[in-house]
């Protein structure tokens, strides 16, 4: 993040959508990144526009939030995986629900007067689904998983993550490392996750043909890592993902257009595949053994 070299003072009026606080500077919108409403703080310029510029807190000199809570994740300066764990729960609820309502009644016309409470369980460990980027950094000569950082150029170096659901959140770094063994490292941006009540299942993106090597070196990590594994193979193909392994094969629903790959080894690292018409579910190849 790229920050001028002077220090401002302001005061913060309200919080937007995006949960970052709004200033009026000199007639001009300012939205700042970890302020909350009331609160007087220094902040430095990390955006300009023309219409609005942005900014970074850098200290709370006046008149602190009562909602203000101090957060949980040790990567909450750098990630952008979230932005409000700085705010209460109850804050973040009532946050959410004001922005309903604005967006009704901007967009549609209605004002909504009677909103029932908010259903929520946990504050941490609740998200089930999510977009985690990957890059291969040469110069540190190592794979970083994670969420974009707040100016959304790089991704940010995390270890682990503590809104994504178990066990997910600590598993950030073993699939780092397990990426970084592969010959396509520098060709996988991204890695899709979702998490049922029995099952983590990961979708990595690959732009790059991964080899046979690269493929079981993933289905070894599936098996000692208890996960289920997808190729996505382009962009052109997202909505064709293939199923590299599975913990519950069983559950799978047959389909007539889908189709099965084995692998059969042979000698050394040498092995040849073979398809044929069989099952499985969105049009995925899935590899027995």
């Amino acid at each position: 993040m790229t920050f001028d070299s002077e220090t401002h003072t302001t005061t913060i009026s309200h919080l937007n959508h995006e949960g970052r606080g709004v200033a009026q500077i000199e007639g001009k919108v300012t939205f700042i990144q970890n302020a909350l409403p009331q609160e007087t703080v220094s902040f430095k310029y990390t955006k300009r526009h023309k219409n609005f510029d942005e900014g970074l807190a850098l200290e709370i000199l006046d008149n602190p939030n009562a909602e203000r809570v101090t957060p949980a994740c040790p990567h909450v300066s750098h990630c952008a995986g979230c932005s409000l764990q700085h705010l209460s729960t109850q804050g973040q609820i009532k946050l959410k629900e004001t922005t309903l309502k604005e967006h009704f009644k901007h967009f549609a016309e209605l004002t909504l007067d009677d909103v029932e409470p908010a259903i929520h369980k946990n504050s941490y460990h609740y998200r089930h689904k999510a977009r985690l980027s990957v890059k291969d950094v040469l110069k540190k000569n190592k794979v970083l998983v994670g969420f974009h950082e707040h100016n959304g150029r790089y991704v940010s170096d995390i270890q682990s993550c503590s809104i994504l659901a178990k066990p997910m959140n600590d598993k950030i770094l073993v699939l780092a490392d397990q990426i970084s063994k592969l010959s396509v490292r520098a060709f996988i941006p991204q890695i899709e996750v979702a998490i049922s009540d029995q099952e983590l299942a990961l979708v990595f993106r690959h732009v790059q043909p991964l080899t046979q090597e690269d493929l079981f070196s993933l289905i070894n990590f599936a098996k000692e890592e208890q996960v289920s594994v997808y190729l996505q193979p382009s962009a052109k193909d997202k909505a064709t993902e293939t199923l590299l392994f599975s913990l519950f094969p069983e559950n799978l629903k047959k389909s007539e257009s889908s189709t099965l790959l084995k692998l059969w080894p042979q000698d050394g690292l040498n092995h040849r595949a073979r398809s044929s018409k069989i099952c499985t579910i969105k049009q995925s190849l899935m590899i027995y053994f």
